[in-house]
């Protein structure tokens, strides 16, 4: 059937354009789906396919031609779903939200793609189907706008695939990554699992350690076995399960541990199981820490001072074009310079009257001068001595086997990604100390004047440019 109006506009009589039947525009067609960015359209997730974990699916899209005219743009509208269709009554597993974008083959074609942003991991002898709506995509966006967009359907999709991640999970210790770490106090104790996990056993975390007593029957040592108050947090698609060793019943602080003494650190088996697959669990893990005392650690020593004689010649120190020191030394008696960088910076070169002198200054940073006999321009730079994550074109630096995200907003350095509780360092890249911050929560903003910086998040480090 045609529809037509009419419009009488100053005694013009205008026709509109004859609009054809909905039914006779057609559907939109998908392609194949492919996991990331695939060099061949047909590689990645197909039905039946085998995958540990689904994180980002791509969805091809075929071009829309009608009448002659061809869109590559589309309007991507809904949520699609990830099931788990292993038992008879499917379990919803996710809803995750669609965009539209584009991928090439070797660079030479573009065809759109629907992505689905999943993130999570799959488990063996299950059987899982990933579904998107009807009606979610249509053609034109701003290129080439299509009028009849509305009217054009898009029918739903669907595709099956089986998981091989194990179904025992391995829990990865945050806290005390190797065997034999030294500590004074057994506080906070955090580890990581992949997917939604809750608790199944409560007590399923303890610590075994020699409490300092003997038993009155074979002489042999007493060991307690603490069991800590267990939480848990979720972020980026993983469960952070934390332990608590406080005393709450006495003082509320962390338990001290004596000098030289072991202890294994437990998360039981089945302490924890995934909320869609309650068969998933974790595995035993266990980890031996040892106790030792807190020590000061030892001052640097001062050097002495400069005795000034009569007689003396000029010594001028500048530090990265922004530091400076003016002193005078005796002329032809010995000098000495200390140049002593905060923690985790040292001096990365050094030139007395332009002559490259890095060699002479010693472990504890003193320069020294011998008979000096005329003015003196030392000149040094510092820089940080331990792996630094640089910002990627994105304008983001994301800090080594870490989640924690550094960013700037034009005003402010934008530390994401915090789990409470870490100590932040901002530092010139001079390495005059800028600002000190302990997190209460998962993203902190300083503010700070345009420039560079190195930031520090417990002992990893960026540099950002603001």
């Amino acid at each position: 059937m045609e529809i037509s109006a009419k419009l009488i506009l100053g005694g013009v009589l205008l026709l509109s354009a004859t609009l054809a039947k909905a039914d006779e525009y057609p559907s939109v067609k998908f392609g194949t789906t492919v996991v990331g960015e695939h060099s061949i359209r047909d590689n990645g997730v197909k039905d039946g396919s085998k995958h540990q974990k689904l994180t980002t699916v791509e969805v091809a899209i075929d071009d829309y031609v009608y009448n002659g005219d061809t869109w590559t743009d589309f309007t991507i509208t809904g949520k699609g779903s990830l099931y788990d269709i292993t038992n008879e009554e499917p379990v919803l597993i996710k809803d995750f939200s669609l965009a539209f974008n584009k991928r090439g083959t070797n660079g030479l074609y573009l065809f759109p793609v629907m992505t689905l942003n999943v993130n999570e991991p799959i488990f063996e002898n299950h059987t899982y189907k990933v579904t998107v709506p009807e009606d979610c995509v249509k053609p034109g966006i701003t290129k080439l706008p299509c009028q009849f967009s509305a009217e054009v359907h898009s029918p739903a999709y669907e595709f099956t695939f089986v998981g091989s991640h194990s179904t025992l999970q391995n829990a990865t210790m945050k806290t005390f990554e190797k065997e034999n770490i030294v500590i004074n106090e057994l506080g906070r104790v955090r580890w990581y699992i992949e997917g939604t996990f809750e608790l199944a056993n409560p007590s399923g975390v303890h610590a075994y350690y020699d409490s300092g007593f003997t038993s009155p029957i074979n002489g042999a040592p007493v060991y307690s076995k603490p069991v800590a108050e267990i939480s848990l947090s979720y972020y980026n698609d993983r469960t952070y399960i934390l332990a608590d060793f406080f005393m709450n019943d006495k003082t509320g602080e962390p338990r001290t541990i004596r000098t030289k003494t072991d202890v294994t650190i437990t998360l039981d088996e089945g302490t924890l199981v995934n909320v869609n697959s309650p068969e998933v669990k974790n595995a035993k893990y266990e980890i031996v820490v040892k106790g030792e005392p807190y020590t000061e650690p030892e001052e640097l020593k001062i050097p002495d001072p400069i005795v000034i004689e009569p007689e003396y010649v000029n010594l001028a120190v500048t530090i990265d074009n922004r530091h400076s020191l003016n002193t005078k030394t005796a002329k032809g008696e010995n000098a000495s310079i200390s140049i002593l960088p905060d923690e985790n910076w040292e001096v990365k070169s050094l030139t007395v009257n332009d002559e490259d002198c890095l060699a002479n200054v010693s472990e504890n940073g003193i320069l020294t001068l011998e008979k000096v006999a005329e003015d003196k321009n030392i000149n040094a730079s510092l820089g940080y001595k331990g792996e630094v994550a640089i910002m990627d074109e994105s304008g983001v630096a994301i800090l080594p086997d870490s989640d924690i995200r550094i960013l700037t907003d034009g005003e402010y350095i934008v530390i994401d990604g915090l789990e409470g509780n870490e100590e932040i360092r901002v530092y010139s890249v001079a390495g005059q100390l800028i600002v000190t911050h302990t997190a209460s929560k998962d993203m902190v903003r300083i503010a700070v004047s345009h420039g560079a910086y190195i930031v520090l998040v417990g002992e990893k480090a960026a540099k950002v440019v603001l």
